[in-house]
């Protein structure tokens, strides 16, 4: 299965690690990566984008 939303990205290769995060059925995509950020505002498919830092906060409670 391939997904391909194309999103509005400042950096079209990031659309790949969405499309992974779909297909996979992720719960965060995990990125300190700024191009990122605009996701929440796109609304559809919903990305839980969370920094290396977040994430680690995460898995360690």
């Amino acid at each position: 299965m391939r997904y391909n939303w194309r999103l509005p990205f400042i950096d079209p290769n990031d659309q790949k690690f969405v499309d992974a995060y779909v297909a996979g059925g992720a719960d965060y995509l995990v990125s300190n990566d700024r191009h990122f950020d605009g996701l929440a505002a796109a609304g559809f498919p919903a990305v839980r984008v969370v920094s290396a830092e977040v994430f680690l906060g995460i898995i360690t409670e």
